[in-house]
Order: structure tokens, then C-alpha cells, then sequence
């Protein structure tokens, strides 16, 4: 086992079974190709918000109605949903939605499976850039936001900046998402199990 899949918080391994993934699936995530990558690990955070929607009303009879549910709808999908009923942060929503978009904008055209995302990096303005580190990284994100009304060292203050953060983005853009799926996840589970 890696470092990495030693580490994976239970909460995110117990949600693997629930939905009859293999264990260490998630861990797994990094393996893959960018366009894979993404896919997956988008119907990962769909099904996990789905569940999380089903286990909040206590009627796992609920998925099948949820699964039918546009995702990405800014009003009646189930992001939106979650948002309504406070069982997701601004910046977790964010990368969700974040995620939703660009697997959209890959999902459609099979030529895209060769789609990388450091290319993809290279191809954005400073304006989608910073959209694209504040989205994706949803630890960061919250922490910049309430930093006035915690007490952050030195060093947390400076690994927090949004042009550090574009830095470790742009270092590696598949582990920066797939940390963010991490946390966005654990979030997740905090509100009900997943």
C-alpha cells in the first residue's frame, strides 16, 4: 500500500463499500489517466452527494428520485439542493459545481480522452486561473475566507495565499483536485455518513 492509501480518512473507505467500490478506489483516482481522472472522480462526488442526500432524510428510497436529478442545475439540482439545506459549504459547493463543469466540457466528445490537465492549466487567463485554485481548492479557500477570525501561524497564512496556491495548482494539477475531492469528501461525511 502507498502512502497515500494509508492515509485515506475512514469515513471516505467506509463510503467506498456502501456503493460496492473496490477498496482503495479513490486512492486509486491518481493512477489514471487526466480524462479518466476526471470522469470518475466526478461520479464518485456525485454518488457521494446523493447518498448524502438520501442518509439526511433517512430514505435511501430517495437515490433513485436524486439520481434522476440534473447535477449542475444553479436552481433545482442537486448541488443547489444540498446548498438549500445547509449540508454543504460555499467552498466545497464551489468545487463541486468546479468539477461538474469541467467533466461537461469533457464528457461529450470522445476526442477528448487525451485531454491533460496541465495543458489545460497552460490554456488559462490569470482571471481562470485564479477561478480555477480558489474552485479546486476547497481547504484553502474556506481558510482565506475566515482568516481574519482565526488564528493562523505565519506559515499557514503564507501556504493560503492565492498565488501559492496557483503554484502548488499548477505543480501538480491531478493531486490539487483530487486533495480537494479529499476534503470536499470528508466535509461531506462530517454532515451525515456517507
Amino acid at each position: 500500500m502507498t502512502q497515500i492509501e494509508n492515509n485515506i480518512d475512514p469515513a471516505i473507505l467506509e463510503f467506498e463499500a456502501k456503493v460496492g467500490l473496490r477498496e482503495g478506489f479513490f486512492a486509486g483516482l491518481l493512477t489514471e489517466d487526466d480524462w479518466s481522472f476526471v470522469i470518475k472522480l466526478h461520479a464518485l462526488i456525485e454518488a457521494a452527494c446523493t447518498h448524502l442526500l438520501s442518509d439526511y432524510f433517512q430514505d435511501q428510497n430517495l437515490s433513485t428520485f436524486f439520481s434522476k436529478l440534473e447535477f449542475n442545475d444553479k436552481e433545482r439540482g442537486i448541488i443547489s439542493f444540498l446548498e438549500d439545506n445547509d449540508l454543504i459549504g460555499r467552498s466545497n459547493s464551489l468545487f463541486v459545481s468546479s468539477l461538474s463543469d469541467l467533466r461537461d466540457s469533457l464528457v461529450h466528445d470522445m476526442k477528448d480522452h487525451e485531454f491533460s490537465l496541465l495543458v489545460h492549466l497552460k490554456s488559462l487567463d490569470n482571471q481562470e486561473m485564479n477561478h480555477f485554485a480558489t474552485a479546486f481548492s476547497p481547504e484553502d479557500s474556506a481558510a482565506r475566507n475566515m482568516k481574519d477570525s482565526l488564528d493562523l501561524r505565519p506559515e499557514m497564512l503564507e501556504k493560503i495565499k492565492l498565488e501559492n496556491v496557483i503554484i502548488r495548482a499548477k505543480e501538480d494539477p491531478k493531486y490539487f483536485i483530487w486533495f480537494g475531492a479529499y476534503t470536499t469528501l470528508v466535509a461531506l461525511s462530517d454532515v451525515c455518513s456517507l
